[in-house]
């Protein structure tokens, strides 16, 4: 009653209600860390970017180890809750960890394709180069000239490295417990590979087995299909 009377009001003076604009999704992003690592706006802007219009918050705590840096990482969206912890020797790595697990979390089926889009780029956070020593310069030399660097290569191959590499994988697979007596099948995985994630598609085929059980005659087998996605933390080599 109190509603028709207010939209009457409206309309008698001139106008109606102008309706509420419903709110974007929420993303809420609490990074607590030693000040080596990137910043709290950083790490925001990081996430921002990478997850596009989808809520998410995502909870890192990250302190410093005889090894580098490890993080305590929850993630909650609307596919559910994520817990996690990472460690790595550099806190920038850690950062691409987060925002990789960001991505994966607020896409509803995560792809190959949805996945590499839209963590294919520059790195979230440039890592930090120290400004070199100025030179002594003679005041009576000549200015050196300025010399371009060649293009970047691979020290084993020769050849001029890439952004990422295509993954192919098949295996046999024998095993027990999923089909009666002895389980033997075909495991395969395609994918890309970059610096900082592994993107796989995968696919497991368990062959028939026949199973007689008095007058019955049962032949089963099974198969099933899913996406590996697996960040990259750099260890020393």
């Amino acid at each position: 009653m109190l509603g028709a009377l207010v939209l009457a009001a409206a309309r008698l003076f001139g106008g109606e209600p102008a309706p509420q604009s419903a709110p974007g999704p929420v993303v809420r992003v609490v990074w607590d860390a030693p000040a080596s690592c990137p910043s709290q706006v950083e790490v925001d802007a990081a996430v921002r970017a990478r997850v596009g219009e989808r809520a998410v918050d995502v909870s890192a705590i990250v302190s410093a180890t005889a090894e580098g840096f490890s993080a305590e990482l929850a993630i909650v969206s609307d596919t559910g809750t994520t817990h996690r912890r990472l460690a790595s020797p550099a806190c920038e790595t850690l950062v691409e960890a987060v925002v990789l697990l960001a991505v994966v979390a607020t896409d509803p089926v995560p792809t190959i394709g949805s996945v590499a889009a839209r963590i294919q780029g520059e790195p979230t956070i440039p890592a930090p180069t120290a400004p070199p020593p100025l030179p002594l310069v003679d005041a009576a030399a000549p200015e050196p000239t300025p010399v371009t660097a060649p293009p970047r290569e691979d020290a084993r191959t020769g050849t001029r490295m890439r952004t990422f590499w295509p993954r192919l994988a098949a295996f046999a697979v024998v095993g027990g417990g999923t089909l009666p007596g002895v389980d033997a099948g075909i495991r395969g995985a395609i994918g890309i590979a970059t610096r900082y994630v592994h993107v796989d598609a995968t696919a497991l085929y368990l062959g028939p087995r026949r199973i007689t059980r008095e007058d019955v005659t049962v032949t089963l087998d099974a198969w099933s299909a899913g996406v590996r996605v697996c960040p990259v933390v750099p260890l020393p080599t």
